[in-house]
């Protein structure tokens, strides 16, 4: 799994919002089927970065509980493969004010 990092300061303090028809334009492009790497994206912000965590985003959102914070020890391929099934996140979703959700 390849993590494609985009960098750009127009993109600062963006929101989820703001953010997901970029990604989901990125995601029809390259999509070769489907598959959780196309269904969600991370956002990280200097705060995280102090703290350890990264936003998860849910790129095709179901309900308002469209993202999250995750510890950044926890974001990697195993993640994504649980991700697969979409009950998944709703077993790991915390309400980003209260804070960090863990696997």
């Amino acid at each position: 799994m390849d993590f494609i990092f985009v960098e750009d300061p127009a993109l600062e303090g963006a929101s989820p919002e703001e953010l997901r028809p970029r990604f989901q334009g990125w995601a029809r492009k390259n999509a070769r089927g489907t598959g959780s790497r196309h269904n969600f994206f991370i956002t990280v912000d200097g705060e995280g970065l102090w703290n350890c965590y990264v936003n998860l985003v849910q790129a095709w959102p179901y309900s308002s509980e469209d993202w999250m914070k995750m510890r950044t020890s926890d974001i990697g391929p195993d993640l994504y493969v649980q991700l697969h099934n979409d009950e998944v996140w709703y077993v790991y979703y915390k309400d980003p004010e209260l804070g960090v959700a863990e696997l």
